[in-house]
């Protein structure tokens, strides 16, 4: 699904700006846009994923030093 969304968005967001059916005429444009989200979501995870780390070992160090 996220993979359709992706691509439901590049088409939209292509033709608004460059008119309709360019999309349709230019799939290695839709290709780059949805590798582009999907890197993007990439980041977005990992950056996420870091700060429940970072969060967790707070709580770890707090619970082995409460005094810090």
């Amino acid at each position: 699904m996220t993979a359709q969304s992706y691509m439901v968005d590049a088409v939209r967001a292509i033709d608004g700006k460059l008119g309709e059916g360019y999309a349709a005429k230019h799939p290695e444009l839709v290709a780059a846009f949805m590798q582009t989200c999907a890197s993007d979501f990439e980041q977005a995870s990992k950056l996420f994923a870091a700060e429940y780390i970072e969060n967790g070992l707070g709580l770890i160090a707090q619970a082995i030093n409460p005094a810090r």
